[in-house]
C-alpha cells in the first residue's frame, strides 16, 4: 500500500471550496447520489458507482475553516484521507484561489492495482474527487483550474 498526494489549485475562495466539500446539496452536486452531514459528528456520503457504494463507510476525523479529514473504508481497508485548504493569489494577481491539497493513505501502489481483485476500484478515486469539484464549484460561477506539482 502507499500513499498518494494530489494538489490542485481553483479558481475560487477557500470558503467556497469549503463549502462544496461540506455542503450536502453541493457534494451531490460533484461527488455523491447521497450525503449525509452534520458537523462535527457526521460527514458520510455513498454513491454506486464508489468502492463500495451502497452505503456510507467514512468516520470523521477532524474539520475546521481550512481542512477536512476523515477515514474512508474501501474494501475492507481503512484508508486515510486529509484534505488542506490554502488561500493563494489567483492568475494575473487575481485573487481569492486555492490550493487543494489531497491525501490518502493504504491506497493499492500500481503492482498492487494491476494484480490485485477489487484493486482496480481504487485507481479513478483522485480523479472522482478532485475533477468533479472543480466542476462543481464552476456551477457556482466561473472558474480556472491547474493541477499543481504531484
Amino acid at each position: 500500500m502507499t500513499t498518494l498526494k494530489k494538489r490542485i489549485r481553483i479558481a475560487a475562495p477557500p470558503r467556497a471550496v469549503h463549502r462544496a466539500l461540506i455542503d450536502p446539496a453541493a457534494l451531490q452536486v460533484w461527488l455523491a447520489e447521497h450525503a449525509e452531514v452534520d458537523l462535527p459528528d457526521r460527514y458520510q456520503f455513498w454513491v454506486r458507482f464508489t468502492p463500495n457504494g451502497d452505503a456510507p463507510h467514512q468516520r470523521l476525523r477532524h474539520v475546521d475553516d481550512s481542512s477536512l479529514c476523515f477515514d474512508w473504508e474501501l474494501d475492507g481497508v481503512s484508508t486515510a484521507v486529509d484534505i488542506g485548504l490554502t488561500a493563494e493569489s489567483g492568475w494575473g494577481g487575481d485573487s481569492g484561489s486555492t490550493l487543494l491539497t489531497l491525501t490518502q493513505t493504504e491506497v493499492p501502489g500500481w503492482s498492487e492495482i494491476l494484480t490485485a481483485a477489487g484493486a482496480s476500484n481504487y485507481a479513478p478515486l483522485f480523479g472522482h474527487l478532485l475533477s468533479p469539484l472543480v466542476d462543481g464549484i464552476r456551477v457556482a460561477g466561473p472558474s480556472r483550474c491547474s493541477n499543481a506539482s504531484s
